[in-house]
């Protein structure tokens, strides 16, 4: 803990067991061995702890030698743990047969539970008396109030301490105040009830009347005797359980890069602790007060947090608990929940901030249940990540800084409080200013709720968005030593994994590839034509899009486009999800939207949850998210649009067959036939390569209108398409009579719903993609639409991350462009879809007369300018026509 020496005392000699101390570390990473005498061994799930890299006088890595120094602790004589300890051996561990004991403790130990009673009658004659009313962070009004009653007494000779940080602290300081009055330091036994470690430092304090916290830190005014008893953490509530966990977890975190850290047994033990609260925590969320074996494991792993870090540490103990100092107090926030809000992010900082931080830091991954990829800064990250989505999944209301009352023109206070008020003079040196930065950046970081965007749905849609956040810069690259930040997300998919499904189909990207280009990483970016159905063909290419008369073969219009590229889904997806970790298996039950305007919790039918500060709906079609949005199923409801349409990919497993039907048109064609029904052919994939045309897959689909039928099998289906393909010319004849009778024949449910506003809950929940304007296919707008959805709603975000609009208004400037924009393109696609199946309407259907071109007024794609060039290369192109329509 980071308390500030106000007096010195000369160290005084305590009789003290070596033995038991490397017992407890024994026990502690070796669950098998033997226990010591008074300490029973606990049973648990052996876990693998990564063995510390030793490092040699250089701070290069070694397997050579050990080098360190490591000072233990004088005051710690017994630590005793397992169920009924204290019944066991409380007696037993005072200094004298004729002791007396008073106890400290809170009010709300004394009053709603029956362990202060039980104590009381455990010691029997050596109860002198109880110190009942020590509120949070020890006011100085309670410390002398106690001690006046312990001196008042005369006799007392122990100080037995029950609870959390609150009444160990105070007892240290009641020690302290009765040794200046009487000459002698009393005996401290603490029976721990919460996670936050105060047991294991010779440090104690109160809380002036002004917030201030006041610190001590002398070893004899350390515990002398540790009672890890479950039975008395039973009556700790979950939530004050759970927090000061994570305080735990603040030590054992801090520790990997304090400057005077040991490696043995402090990191070694550190190690291990993280993999015990990582593991228990959420546990104990689900379970406590009812599993003592939990109960057990986190109290050891708060031992093992900081229990043997040893005299050798100098200074505070890292920035997360000088920020949890400045603000506990003051604020009269718990420090477990200072931890919660501010251990994950000073991770991230402080891994950016040396090489050697950012090791020592990547250390730690396994035990947080990742694995090392070898790049230490990008896995240091990551557990500052893991720690911020462990606080995220235990559901606790930990609220911002804001929420807590603190307000930005505060930070300079924060900053000076967490510095102890030095801000100048010769100890203010180079370090300090340092340190007076990372704090500041830190707090202002809390102030305002750290972005966390849920996004529902990891189809493109939503794993484009993912990619885009984890693009963005919140900060400058300078200041992040040129390394990306990103905004942080979760990702969740109701599906099993990334391509379950078996119908699989293909997209045309045009209009908004330049947007994709700047929201995509450059590696993966660079990577789309190796993705696309025609690798052979650049992005750059242009080209002119054929819609052929399905019965003589003959062109009827060649729709340009200056540039773009047809991917199939299940490729797409997967160059998409590259670096992104989806959670499967996630449906979306309920969204609950946090008090006073802030945060959002997505709920799942497997009975977790998450909070973020955003819920993107990207979750299709059939959207869960847009019911919430426009607050019933019904409103939300999709149309049915009428029309049967058949979707297949083949592969004919014939060279010939596959070079004869790209011959004339290399990627893609659209045949339009008299009798109102459209056929369609694009090559979907090359798996291996162009030089191997036998294992080339096709992507087919045939549509025309009615009612389709639900109850048609896959060889009923495919033998009503080919009785409708006899009539075609070629190549699309032979596209699709050539089918293998086997293939797998899908209908396609096509439906819409035109975009109308919804509730976006103080700019909490938006929708982007098919779940904000679903449409029919038939004019290849819907991925462009999607693409530029995530464009201006990743502006948005940075908008409100770099303080230029609050996050309500931010949203909903983002949906008064979306939503109208969405609206005709669905009116527009449905209209095109109806004339492009009625051969009497088909030229002045949408595609004919404005191509692949958004509606007007929504982009500017192409100039008239580029539009009249683009329009000369593509008429010279379709003069072997007969009947050439020129798209206008």
């Amino acid at each position: 803990m980071d308390w500030i020496d106000f007096r010195c005392y000369k160290t005084l000699s305590i009789k003290y067991s070596i033995t038991k101390l490397f017992d407890v570390a024994q026990a502690l990473v070796n669950p098998n061995s033997q226990p010591a005498n008074g300490i029973r061994k606990l049973q648990h799930k052996k876990r693998r702890v990564p063995s510390p890299k030793v490092m040699a006088a250089n701070n290069s890595p070694t397997d050579v030698s050990l080098s360190g120094h490591w000072v233990p602790r004088l005051n710690v004589k017994n630590v005793y743990y397992g169920s009924g300890c204290v019944e066991q051996h409380l007696i037993n561990t005072l200094p004298t047969p004729s002791s007396k004991v008073f106890i400290v403790t809170g009010t709300s130990l004394a009053t709603k539970t029956p362990l202060v009673q039980q104590l009381e009658r455990l010691l029997g004659e050596h109860h002198a008396g109880t110190v009942s009313d020590i509120r949070q962070h020890g006011p100085i009004a309670d410390v002398d109030k106690a001690v006046k009653t312990v001196l008042d007494h005369g006799h007392v000779d122990t100080i037995l301490s029950l609870g959390g940080g609150s009444p160990i602290d105070t007892a240290k300081v009641i020690s302290l105040r009765v040794k200046e009055k009487s000459g002698a330091f009393l005996t401290h036994l603490t029976i721990p009830t919460t996670l936050s470690a105060a047991e294991c430092t010779a440090g104690g304090g109160y809380t002036k009347p002004d917030g201030v916290k006041v610190g001590f830190r002398i070893p004899e005014m350390g515990v002398s005797g540790i009672f890890y008893d479950p039975q008395y953490a039973r009556y700790t509530p979950k939530d004050l359980w759970v927090t000061t966990g994570m305080r735990a977890m603040d030590h054992a975190v801090e520790c990997m890069y304090h400057p005077t850290s040991s490696e043995v047994p402090w990191k070694a033990l550190s190690q291990w602790a993280v993999g015990e609260l990582f593991e228990c925590l959420p546990q104990a969320n689900a379970s406590h007060p009812s599993d003592e074996n939990v109960i057990l494991r986190l109290m050891l792993a708060a031992y093992a947090s900081s229990g043997l870090k040893g005299e050798n540490i100098k200074g505070g103990m890292g920035l997360s608990h000088s920020l949890g100092h400045a603000l506990g107090s003051p604020y009269n926030i718990p420090h477990g929940v200072t931890s919660c809000i501010t251990l994950g992010k000073v991770v991230r900082l402080k891994a950016r901030e040396s090489p050697e931080n950012a090791r020592q830091i990547a250390r730690l991954l396994p035990s947080t249940g990742g694995s090392k990829t070898g790049d230490d800064l990008r896995d240091a990250l990551e557990v500052g990540d893991r720690i911020i989505a462990l606080v995220s999944s235990l559901d606790l209301n930990v609220r911002t800084l804001s929420g807590w009352g603190v307000s930005e023109d505060e930070i300079p206070i924060i900053v000076q409080r967490a510095l102890g008020g030095v801000d100048e003079g010769a100890v203010f040196d180079s370090r300090q200013r340092k340190k007076r930065k990372e704090i500041r950046t830190m707090a202002t970081k809390n102030v305002s709720e750290e972005p966390h965007i849920l996004i529902i749905g990891a189809g493109i849609t939503g794993l484009v968005l993912a990619q885009a956040l984890k693009k963005v810069f919140l900060h400058s690259p300078k200041a992040l030593h040129e390394e990306n930040e990103g905004i942080r997300y979760s990702i969740f998919e109701k599906d099993a994994s990334l391509n379950v499904r078996s119908n699989e189909w293909t997209m045309a990207i045009h209009w908004s590839l330049d947007r994709l280009e700047t929201l995509l990483p450059p590696a993966i970016y660079s990577n789309m034509e190796k993705a696309s159905c025609n690798p052979a063909i650049p992005i750059n290419a242009g080209g002119n899009y054929p819609i052929i008369h399905g019965e003589t073969g003959n062109i009827l219009a060649g729709v340009p486009y200056k540039k773009g590229l047809r991917v199939p889904r299940s490729k797409m997806r997967k160059l998409c999800g590259e670096n992104i970790d989806v959670q499967y298996g996630k449906h979306l039950s309920e969204i609950e939207f946090g008090a006073n305007g802030q945060g959002v919790t997505a709920k799942f039918t497997d009975g977790t949850s998450v909070t973020g500060t955003l819920l993107v709906g990207a979750d299709g079609a059939r959207s869960r998210a847009r019911e919430v949005a426009l607050g019933s199923a019904e409103k939300a409801a999709v149309t049915a649009f009428p029309i049967w349409h058949m979707n297949l990919t083949v592969c004919y497993n014939d060279a010939k067959k596959a070079r004869y039907l790209r011959s004339e048109f290399p990627t893609s064609f659209l045949a339009l036939s008299d009798r109102s029904f459209h056929a369609f052919q694009s090559i979907s994939s090359m798996p291996d390569g162009p030089d191997h045309p036998e294992t080339w897959v096709f992507h087919l689909a045939m549509a025309w209108r009615g009612e389709a039928r639900h109850d048609l099998s896959y060889a009923e289906r495919l033998a009503i398409i080919k009785e409708k393909a006899a009539g075609l010319a070629e190549p699309a004849r032979s596209s699709f009579l050539w089918i293998p009778e086997d293939t797998q024949v899908h209908k396609a449910d096509i439906s819409y719903w035109i975009t109308e506003p919804w509730d976006n809950h103080q700019g909490r929940l938006t929708l982007v993609g098919d779940a904000a304007h679903p449409m029919p296919p038939y004019r290849g707008q819907g991925l462009n639409h999607c693409i530029t959805d995530i464009f201006d709603l990743i502006a948005a975000i940075k908008a409100t991350t770099q303080g230029e609009k609050t996050q309500d208004t931010a949203i909903s400037e983002y949906e008064a462009s979306l939503i109208p924009r969405g609206a005709e393109e669905v009116k527009c696609s449905v209209e095109n879809g109806v004339m492009l199946h009625d051969w009497e309407k088909v030229k002045q259907s949408p595609v004919f007369t404005a191509g692949f071109r958004p509606m007007k007024g929504h982009d500017n794609w192409e100039t008239n300018e580029d539009h009249a060039e683009n329009q000369k290369k593509a008429e010279a192109a379709r003069r072997k026509a007969n009947s050439v329509e020129v798209v206008s």
